[in-house]
């Protein structure tokens, strides 16, 4: 049984009331429009314009582009000692098929 019930009662016939104000603005058609804020825009990393590109990259390059491409790969995986790039090739890889228009979407995430 409901202990408070003259406390219940208040509110739910003060959300009747409100309830019957909305329905007015809805009929009359005075509601205030309802706007979301557009979306960040993306941020680019400026330390992967400034590199040289190795020729040993590029088959790794290659390599990793055909397995996005392959609709049975559902991860890619690249890890190693620190500093020898990775992010940098990751960057790269994503630039790429941002530019070629590879996915809808892409997401980045560094892990370390």
């Amino acid at each position: 049984m409901c202990r408070n019930f003259w406390s219940r009662y208040r509110l739910s016939r003060k959300a009747e009331k409100k309830a019957l104000v909305v329905a007015n603005c809805k009929a009359v058609g005075k509601l205030d429009p309802i706007s979301v804020h557009a979306p960040p825009p993306e941020i680019e990393s400026s330390s992967s314009k400034d590199r040289m590109a190795f020729e040993s990259r590029q088959d790794t390059v290659k390599e990793i582009r055909d397995a996005l491409k392959d609709d049975s790969t559902n991860m890619i995986g690249i890890y190693g000692m620190g500093g020898v790039g990775k992010t940098t090739l990751v960057e790269e890889i994503r630039n790429r098929a941002k530019s070629s228009k590879l996915f809808d979407k892409i997401l980045m995430a560094t892990i370390s």
